[in-house]
C-alpha cells in the first residue's frame, strides 16, 4: 500500500530470499534479474500486463501474481523449482500456455480462478488443468481427489493425448539440439568446428565469382573441380581427427591438473584441521590446568594467605608456565598452518607453470601439423 509504481534498487540486495510488492501500482516486472536466491515472490493486486524477466529466479518457489492485468501465460518454464503458483483474477481468456505447465515438474499449487477462461460454463477449466498436470495437487486451493482427476481424464482423453504426443517431440527436439550443441562447443573447443565435412571446400565457392565462370568450360573443369573438392575433405578430415585427438589429449591434462589441484586443497585442508583439532585439545587441557591454578590462588587469599607466601608463589608460577606454553603452542600452529600454505601456494604455481608449458606445446603442435596440412590444399 505505497503506491510503488515500478520495481528498481534491487542490486542492493542480491540476496533477498522474500520479495512482497503487493497492493502497488506496479505495471512492468523488472530489475528483479539479479535476485537469483529469491524463493517468494508477492505481486499481487498491481497493474501488470506480462509475465516477463524471471527467467533468472531459478529458486523460485511461491509466485503470486493474482489480481493484475495479465493477458497471456508466458514465460515461467524456466522456474523449475515452483511449486505454488497464483495468476487468479486477470485478464487471460486463452488456454494457451497451460499446457507449458507441464515442463514445470515442481509445480503442486496453480489458481487460475477469476480469469475469463474459467468462467465458461461448456470448458471445465478445472478439469482440464486437472487432466494436462498429474503432478498437481491443490487447484484453485482444493485438493485434487484421485476421483475428479480420472473423470477429469475422461472427459479431455484426446486434448491429453494430443499435448503428451507433442511434448514428446519437443522433449525429442530438445535433445537433439542440445547434443547438437554439445557437439559444437566440443567442436570448437577442438578448434575444427566447420571441418567435419565439405564447409571448406564450400566456402571456397561461395563467393568464387571466377570459380563459378571456371564451371562453365565444360566437363574437364567439373572433373578437375570434384577431384579438388575429394583432395580438400581428405584433407580437412585429417585436420578434423588431430584435433579431436589433441582436444581429448588436452582435456586429460586439464582433467590432471585440476583433481591434483583440488587433491592438494583437500591434503591441505584435513592436514590444517587435524592441527587446529590438535591445539583445540591442548588449549582445552591448558585452560583446565589453569582454571585449577586460579582457583586455588583464589582460595589462598580468601582464607588470608599472603600473595609472597611460598605455595602462591609456586602456583604464580605455574600459571605464567601455563601462559607461555599456550602461547608457544599458539605460535607453533600458526607456524605450521602458514607454512603449508606456502608450500601449496608454490607447489600450484609450480603446476600452473608446467601445466601452462605442457598446453602450449600441444597448441604448437597442432598447429604445425594443420598448417602442414593447409599447405597441401594450396598445392
Amino acid at each position: 500500500f505505497k503506491d510503488i509504481l515500478r520495481i528498481d534498487h534491487m542490486w542492493i540486495l542480491p540476496n533477498l530470499t522474500k520479495l512482497s510488492l503487493n497492493f502497488n501500482k506496479i505495471e512492468v516486472i523488472e530489475h528483479i534479474e539479479m535476485l537469483t536466491e529469491l524463493k517468494e515472490l508477492n505481486l499481487s493486486f498491481n497493474l501488470i500486463e506480462k509475465i516477463e524477466n524471471l527467467d533468472t529466479l531459478i529458486n523460485l518457489e511461491t509466485l503470486s501474481l493474482y489480481s493484475n492485468k495479465i493477458k497471456k501465460i508466458e514465460n515461467l518454464e524456466s522456474l523449475e523449482k515452483l511449486e505454488i503458483l497464483s495468476i487468479g483474477k486477470n485478464l487471460i481468456n486463452s488456454i494457451q500456455g497451460v499446457d507449458r505447465f507441464r515442463f514445470m515438474n515442481s509445480l503442486r499449487v496453480l489458481n487460475l480462478e477469476g480469469n475469463p477462461i474459467a468462467q465458461n460454463p461448456d470448458f471445465p477449466l478445472s478439469q482440464y488443468v486437472i487432466t494436462l498436470l498429474p503432478n498437481l495437487h491443490y487447484y484453485e486451493y482444493t485438493f485434487i481427489k484421485s476421483e475428479m482427476r480420472e473423470k477429469a481424464q475422461i472427459r479431455f482423453s484426446r486434448e491429453l493425448r494430443e499435448i503428451e504426443y507433442l511434448q514428446e517431440k519437443e522433449i525429442q527436439a530438445r535433445e537433439l539440439q542440445a547434443r547438437e550443441e554439445s557437439e559444437a562447443r566440443r567442436l570448437a573447443s577442438s578448434f575444427v568446428d566447420h571441418l567435419d565435412g565439405n564447409q571448406l571446400f564450400d566456402s571456397f565457392w561461395r563467393d568464387d565469382a571466377d570459380g563459378r565462370v571456371l564451371m562453365l568450360v565444360g566437363q574437364q573443369a567439373q572433373e578437375l573441380a570434384e577431384e579438388y573438392e575429394k583432395d580438400v575433405f581428405e584433407l580437412t578430415q585429417e585436420i578434423y581427427k588431430l584435433g579431436l585427438k589433441r582436444f581429448v589429449e588436452r582435456d586429460e591434462e586439464i582433467r590432471d591438473f585440476m583433481d591434483n589441484l583440488l587433491d592438494g586443497q583437500k591434503e591441505l585442508q584435513s592436514s590444517g584441521q587435524k592441527e587446529i583439532e590438535d591445539f583445540l585439545l591442548y588449549k582445552a587441557t591448558i585452560f583446565d590446568e589453569a582454571r585449577i591454578t586460579l582457583r586455588l590462588l583464589e582460595q589462598n587469599v580468601m582464607h588470608g594467605d599472603d600473595e609472597d607466601s611460598l605455595e602462591n608463589i609456586k602456583l604464580s608460577d605455574t600459571m605464567h608456565k601455563l601462559n607461555v606454553n599456550f602461547e608457544d603452542s599458539l605460535n607453533d600452529m600458526w607456524l605450521v598452518l602458514m607454512s603449508q600454505e606456502l608450500h601449496l601456494h608454490e607447489t600450484i604455481e609450480e603446476s600452473t607453470t608446467n601445466f601452462h608449458r605442457k598446453i602450449s606445446d600441444m597448441m604448437s603442435k597442432f598447429l604445425e601439423a594443420s598448417q602442414s596440412f593447409f599447405v597441401q590444399l594450396r598445392e
